[in-house]
């Protein structure tokens, strides 16, 4: 499998060309989520996320227990999202919607925290938030 960074992507992609990207990297979306940003406002893409705070609990629980790793896990969660402040975020559970924190925070009260999807448009008006 190749593997492409974002800087391969804007040297191979023509500037004015629209993307649409699907991002499932089982997790490891919050050590990336600047570059992701970055690139999203930058190239004024439409991104689909599949978030994985589930795998962030798992990892954390053992050393912190449950309920500091839920919180961990939300927290990450909610700073990943929050770097796409200003642009429509589209959960695919649509009693989520809109992506905000208290409703986001049903996603860390099942008995494991729930993994979804997010589509982020383009920054509003293809400006910086």
């Amino acid at each position: 499998a190749q593997s492409l960074t974002f800087a391969d992507l804007d040297a191979r992609l023509p500037a004015d060309q629209p993307l649409v990207m699907k991002i499932d990297i089982e997790g490891h979306e919050f050590a990336l989520a600047a570059a992701i940003a970055d690139f999203w406002r930058r190239r004024e893409a439409i991104i689909h996320f599949s978030l994985h705070p589930r795998a962030l609990w798992l990892r954390e629980r053992a050393a912190r227990g449950d309920l500091a790793a839920r919180l961990h896990a939300y927290r990450q969660t909610m700073d990943l999202l929050n770097r796409f402040r200003g642009a429509p975020i589209k959960p695919t559970i649509a009693a989520w919607a809109p992506a905000r924190a208290i409703a986001l925070a049903q996603a860390f009260r099942a008995s494991r925290p729930k993994n979804f999807s997010v589509t982020v448009s383009p920054p509003a008006g293809g400006e910086e938030s």
